[in-house]
């Protein structure tokens, strides 16, 4: 399914390191992407247009000529930059070590490719999660510091707020609002869900980490949300049930409550009445798909 994200030109710049006058002259001279405008004539790119861009900027730093290569379609580019092949290959072990040498420039170069290459579902679920939890096993073995990790969120976290963040909110007439109980600082994997909504033309709202149960249900009420989505990592099994069970005491019976958290997922929580639980990142954007595909039909 091609994506349907549309970044404006400022964000272009940040993702691809392309100057707006290069681009400018790329668009006008060599009809390298052809980007739709906006009523306001403003410029907005797909995330395939910028994900070519990322390839022609790659070909060209590397010696090539744009008008050489400008005709190419994105499957020529790939295939002779060789770039995606290698992006889709990278491993958990080869990200640390670019996080290791706290080589900030390499590491948002790194993550942005990815991204732009897979989405943000397979994003965080090939390759933030796993690097998530190889740094937790080398915290625990004072092999990783704690600077290292703080500069991998940040980066992840800016990569996946601009995507969140960039154009438009969608006008469907589906809203779905996301966060991570109290005591859950990880928000990544929400943070990739509400980028994923937002495709789909879900309204996404996110709240960052950290939602008190009982506010979380009175706004959701007052914002007349369709499904509230929270996401739990590290949190003890205990408190998450206990903060489930006071938010859909507090939630309105038409407001769909929908948990990510990985395996073994608890009995409790596993047949719990008004709880939808993934353990996948993958089965959720399927899910949330299916039904932003209904509520706009």
């Amino acid at each position: 399914m091609q994506s349907t994200e549309m970044y404006i030109l400022n964000d272009v710049v940040k993702l691809t390191g392309i100057p707006k006058q290069t681009l400018h002259a790329w668009e006008r001279r060599y009809k390298a992407v052809v980007p739709k405008r906006q009523e306001s004539n403003r410029r907005v790119y797909s995330r395939d247009e910028v994900y070519r861009l990322r390839l022609l900027k790659e070909l060209v730093d590397s010696g090539q000529r744009i008008g050489n290569i400008a005709d190419l379609d994105t499957p020529g580019l790939e295939k002779k930059l060789s770039a995606r092949s290698d992006q889709n290959r990278l491993s958990t072990s080869d990200l640390l070590d670019v996080i290791e040498a706290l080589d900030q420039e390499a590491l948002d170069r790194t993550l942005t490719d990815y991204f732009l290459a897979r989405g943000p579902i397979a994003f965080c679920q090939e390759l933030i999660m796993p690097t998530l939890r190889e740094i937790g096993d080398r915290w625990e073995k004072a092999s990783l510091s704690a600077i290292a990790e703080h500069l991998f969120s940040a980066s992840a976290r800016n990569l996946l707020g601009l995507a969140l963040n960039q154009g438009q909110m969608p006008t469907g007439s589906m809203v779905a609002m996301f966060t991570t109980p109290e005591g859950e600082p990880h928000e990544l994997a929400v943070l990739a869900a509400a980028v994923s909504a937002k495709m789909f033309g879900v309204q996404a709202i996110f709240l960052g980490p950290q939602s008190p149960p009982v506010e979380l249900a009175k706004a959701a009420a007052k914002l007349n949300v369709d499904v509230v989505c929270i996401g739990s990592l590290v949190l003890p099994t205990a408190d998450l049930e206990r903060q489930i069970d006071l938010l859909t005491s507090t939630l309105p019976p038409n407001i769909e409550l929908w948990l990510g958290r990985p395996e073994p997922i608890d009995e409790v929580l596993s047949i719990h009445p008004r709880v939808r639980v993934f353990s996948d990142l993958f089965d959720y954007e399927n899910a949330m798909r299916t039904k932003a595909t209904l509520a706009a039909a």
